[in-house]
């Protein structure tokens, strides 16, 4: 009977720290990150400029480092193959609405400023990425928490879903016109 309470406990606390879409705090801006994506979305190279920040409820925080970078994607499960690259692990979860597909270190072993990292996928559905994500640590507290670490996604600006609804239509419209 001890055994199984606690495989249980163990179950729920590794869930507890299973990252999921869900897990991503959606703020105004993130600025001096850059995801710089080539090869069909299979290589993603992130860029952490001198000073990385993000803003949330009009308050800029700091960011120390980053130790986790993921697609997003809100409403579909990413198909993913990905390798553990030095001291980054893999970390995909399609569990609840949408998916993520990345890597994660530890604090002290990511990208601090002016540092930058590229990662491979051996596959991906980028068609179905919505967005990246970050787990950050700040110089302070992080929003809604008692510690200095949290996950991060930028919300898409109103102008920028207009131009990217734009963009897609004038794609579909020059598809249907050479069909």
């Amino acid at each position: 009977m001890k055994l199984i309470i606690a495989s249980c406990i163990l179950a729920a606390a590794g869930f507890a720290s299973a990252q999921s879409r869900s897990s991503f705090l959606d703020v105004d801006v993130i600025s001096d990150i850059v995801v710089n994506v080539s090869n069909g979305g299979l290589t993603q190279e992130v860029v952490v400029g001198a000073n990385p920040t993000f803003t949330y409820d009009s308050q800029v925080y700091t960011i120390a480092d980053l130790f986790g970078f993921w697609n997003l994607s809100d409403d579909d499960d990413l198909s993913v193959v990905n390798q553990a690259t030095g001291v980054w692990t893999t970390t995909n979860n399609n569990a609840g609405g949408g998916g993520i597909a990345g890597w994660k270190t530890n604090p002290n072993t990511g990208l601090t400023p002016n540092t930058s990292y590229t990662f491979n996928f051996d596959s991906l559905n980028y068609a179905s990425v919505e967005g990246t994500g970050f787990h950050v640590r700040i110089d302070g507290t992080f929003p809604g928490t008692n510690g200095n670490t949290g996950y991060i996604t930028a919300v898409p600006e109103p102008g920028t879903m207009i131009a990217l609804g734009a963009g897609i239509a004038a794609l579909a419209a020059r598809r249907r016109k050479k069909a």
